[in-house]
């Protein structure tokens, strides 16, 4: 179990093109960086639910043009929901229960 990525990444650079799903549940994980998200453009599949992540909603998570699926449920995660998800055109299935976020999806 991890709790905190660091902000070099978890990802060979080299392989990044071709990683589509990324399953991070249930790790402990209490912080991402933002520049994780850079090396994460061709991920389809993203879990991270069930950590205890107390942050606002990332806005890197907009980079991810292909992500269809995204699992953030149950973490700390505050604020309101970033502006630059609304670019996430291929998004199919969005968890975001359990959290401490404010305003509305529209």
């Amino acid at each position: 179990l991890i709790e905190e990525i660091p902000s070099s990444g978890i990802i060979d650079p080299s392989s990044s093109s071709s990683l589509e799903e990324l399953y991070l549940s249930y790790n402990k994980l209490t912080f991402i960086p933002n520049e994780l998200f850079q090396q994460l453009q061709h991920v389809k599949h993203l879990w991270l639910a069930n950590n205890k992540i107390a942050s606002p909603l990332p806005s890197g998570l907009g980079m991810m043009f292909k992500l269809e699926e995204l699992d953030l449920e149950s973490n700390f995660f505050t604020g309101s929901i970033p502006s630059e998800m609304y670019s996430l055109v291929n998004l199919r299935t969005l968890q975001l229960h359990d959290n401490i976020l404010t305003g509305t999806f529209s």
